[in-house]
């Protein structure tokens, strides 16, 4: 819902000036916008594979009388404050590929160790 949008006012835009018409002075802001909310998806994608790798090897066990509500509530934070920035926010550390690498390497670290401590 972000970034094919966009990508097309991008594109009718480009078109548009190569014809000779006027370029669309919005896809500039779009464009940026659909460069957040990508460079997000792959963020996720990194903790994603890691998971999907190791969870028949790592076998998380959570004790009897546990609750998953603290961790439910503290997964949905961070993924909701990531999902807010790329739809409101800046690129910060993720302006390079090596920066949303590194990025996605410390979601996954941090959601690891919230699984390990919150699930016990």
């Amino acid at each position: 819902l972000i970034i094919w949008p966009a990508q097309q006012v991008v594109i009718a835009s480009a078109v548009a000036a190569a014809t000779g018409g006027k370029a669309d002075p919005t896809a500039a802001d779009r464009g940026a916008r659909a460069g957040v909310a990508s460079r997000t998806n792959t963020l996720f994608s990194i903790p994603l594979l890691f998971f999907m790798g190791a969870a028949p090897h790592l076998g998380v066990q959570f004790g009897q009388d546990v609750s998953l509500m603290p961790l439910s509530i503290a997964l949905l934070v961070i993924v909701g404050l990531l999902e807010l920035n790329a739809i409101k926010g800046k690129l910060g550390p993720m302006k390079s590929i090596v920066g949303v690498i590194h990025c996605g390497l410390a979601l996954t670290a941090v959601l690891y160790l919230l699984i390990e401590f919150l699930s016990k």
